[in-house]
């Protein structure tokens, strides 16, 4: 896998897992959650992917904080197979379902 392959499984990895989290908060009965509530990286580039990023989610005035390694985002590029993830996005739905609605 070349540079540019690896970087789009990692962006695609990104993705699915923000998916993820939105689709299991909704299904928990929490708030809503969308990408603009997503914070990866504090803002920093992410070329090349670096070794952990930062996740950040922010609905309304909380903040909930977490870190995923590079492996765990480039293996979910095309499911979330890795139970260490699955646990990981059931926790933060769990989280943000008990976060108030915002609007």
């Amino acid at each position: 896998m070349n540079a540019l392959q690896s970087y789009h499984q990692f962006l695609s990895g990104m993705h699915k897992i923000e998916m993820a989290i939105i689709e299991r908060t909704r299904a928990v009965g929490g708030g809503i959650v969308d990408p603009r509530n997503f914070y990866w990286h504090r803002g920093r580039p992410f070329l090349p992917p670096p070794s952990a990023i930062e996740l950040q989610i922010k609905v309304g005035e909380k903040k909930l904080n977490a870190i995923l390694s590079r492996e765990q985002i480039a293996d979910s590029a095309e499911r979330i197979a890795r139970p260490d993830v699955a646990a990981f996005v059931r926790a933060l739905a769990t989280e943000l379902a008990r976060q108030p609605r915002s609007v």
